[in-house]
């Protein structure tokens, strides 16, 4: 990670963001969370030096893991309803960022940025490491 991290900042700063856009780390479920120690997610955020002191997104629904589910309508489906805004009030004409380390189907991503949407995010952008 500690090669990939400077060229997804560069990436990143060339997008020329919102300067108050809010970074999220794509979180897991508690119990997976618990079960591997980390979030990767969360991992790549902070070494890009953003802070991870805002908690907006919660996973609420636990799901198979994507990389496991072979089909893309599955990995739709089975992402359906897995994330919850911890305080809409935080979420009101705010832009994000949504970082994660892969995206395959884009799945993961589309539900995390449609939840924040339907809270009241105005923009809702991504980065990830790999596709």
């Amino acid at each position: 990670m500690a090669k990939l991290a400077p060229r997804l900042e560069k990436a990143i700063a060339r997008e020329e963001l919102p300067i108050d856009t809010a970074h999220v780390a794509i979180p897991l479920h508690p119990k997976r969370e618990q079960e591997r120690g980390f979030n990767q997610a969360e991992l790549i955020a902070l070494s890009l030096g953003f802070s991870a002191r805002e908690k907006i997104l919660s996973r609420i629904k636990e799901t198979p893991p994507q990389a496991r589910t072979i089909s893309r309508k599955d990995r739709f489906l089975h992402i359906q309803g897995a994330f919850a805004v911890i305080e809409r009030a935080a979420c009101a004409g705010k832009d994000f960022l949504l970082i994660d380390d892969v995206a395959t189907t884009g799945a993961t991503i589309t539900e995390a940025a449609r939840t924040l949407k339907e809270n009241g995010a105005r923009n809702v952008y991504a980065a990830v490491l790999a596709h």
